[in-house]
């Protein structure tokens, strides 16, 4: 049997836990929308919560993958009642501020983007 690597392991070292971010471009143009994500992990399972700028309410639930990376589902009410939901890919990196920026690759239905937030 493989050993699964946990978060023990170097390549696993990032905490999302407790950490706040805000929506600063998305597909690839900066915005002003107010979408802010907190997050929350349990081991290798992290859940986000999420509303803001034509968002009522949103979830995220991922798992974190090689270098900190996350793999996640999400699922959202926006403002006008409508149901959304999708898959994304998050790459985390470090500013030079010392906060985390995450570059979300993600698909909705037929709609694909990339998205930037960046810890508050």
């Amino acid at each position: 049997m493989t050993e699964v690597p946990g978060l023990a392991d170097p390549e696993r070292t990032v905490s999302y836990d407790g950490r706040r971010f805000r929506l600063v471009t998305s597909g690839g143009a900066p915005t002003t929308r107010s979408v802010l994500i907190d997050f929350q992990q349990d081991g290798d399972v992290v859940v986000g919560t999420y509303s803001g700028e034509g968002v009522e309410h949103g979830s995220l639930v991922a798992i974190v993958r090689a270098m900190g990376c996350l793999e996640g589902r999400f699922h959202h009410v926006t403002d006008g009642l409508r149901l959304e939901t999708g898959r994304c890919w998050a790459t985390p990196q470090h500013t030079s501020r010392g906060r985390m920026r995450l570059y979300f690759e993600w698909q909705m239905g037929a709609r694909e983007g990339v998205s930037v937030m960046e810890e508050t």
